[in-house]
């Protein structure tokens, strides 16, 4: 009977270790991912582009890698767009993520705000240098006819008549 009782203590001691071992293998296969999706996640928080993570696992930490991986995508696309804009290149191609993309949709008002500002910008630096040259061909003479054909070769030659 003690030997029996002995097998059953060490048949119990080998359970409980090998339910100890598969338990933290276990916690480990599930916490390992769940580690590296927060520090992404972190890293986001501080407006920081992580690279793209790897998940080959079909559950939801996969799934939850896949969106992340798409975020991360997607402000990319954003920020690449942010930097164009800032480098005045406005015909960089560009769609928000969706109608409420609230990011998105702010650059590209921003975008065409700066576009329509740099073209009444440029018609504006026109007409002030079309008038500076005409103050400047009005002050060279105090005779009306040599005043006349003055303006009027200027006018023909901006026209292009």
């Amino acid at each position: 009977a003690q030997a029996l009782l002995n097998r059953f203590l060490i048949a119990g001691l080998f359970v409980i270790i090998a339910s100890l071992i598969i338990g933290i293998l276990f916690s480990q296969l599930l916490t390992r991912p769940l580690g590296i999706l927060q520090k992404t996640i972190d890293s986001l928080g501080r407006g920081e582009l992580p690279p793209v993570l790897t998940s080959e696992s079909q559950d939801e930490i996969g799934e939850m890698t896949n969106r992340i991986n798409s975020l991360v995508e997607n402000l990319n696309k954003t920020a690449n767009f942010a930097q164009n804009i800032g480098n005045q290149r406005f015909d960089t191609e560009f769609a928000p993520v969706s109608k409420n993309d609230i990011l998105g949709n702010a650059l590209i008002n921003a975008r065409d705000s700066l576009v329509a500002s740099a073209e009444a910008n440029s018609k504006e630096n026109w007409v002030v240098s079309r008038l500076a040259e005409v103050g400047d061909i009005l002050r060279s003479t105090n005779q009306l006819s040599e005043l006349a054909d003055q303006v009027l070769a200027y006018v023909v030659k901006k026209s292009g008549a």
